[in-house]
């Protein structure tokens, strides 16, 4: 069955250890709310399975699997910005890309560096 593929899968990013961006409650918990939906849909499939609860489980399933990667993109996106800012606050402003080079001469750079 297509599940226990699945809930392998899981098992195994469960198992592993989560990249530091990703290690967080609310990553964990999106892919507990998969892992429940797909040992939900396992245990209580009736013989034979009918279309309406293929069509629920797979609709519920598909709705986790897109809040976990909501969930991925937003830790994602905090911590690029959150990278982003810590790499800038440091750089004096004459050297920050968003200046062009021959804008400030690297000697104001200097100097203004040493007036403080």
């Amino acid at each position: 069955m297509q599940i226990d593929n699945i809930l392998e899968k899981e098992k195994e990013l469960s198992d592993s250890g989560f990249p530091q961006k990703f290690n967080h409650p609310s990553v964990k918990s999106r892919l507990s709310v998969v892992n429940t939906f797909l040992l939900q849909t396992r245990l209580e499939a009736p013989e034979p399975v009918t279309d309406a609860f293929r069509l629920r489980q797979k609709f519920r399933i598909l709705v986790a699997f897109y809040n976990l990667e909501r969930q991925l993109d937003e830790r994602m996106a905090t911590n690029l910005a959150d990278e982003y800012l810590d790499e800038t606050a440091n750089i004096p402003l004459g050297k920050r890309d968003t200046l062009y080079q021959d804008s400030i001469s690297q000697e104001k750079v200097d100097t203004m560096n040493t007036v403080k």
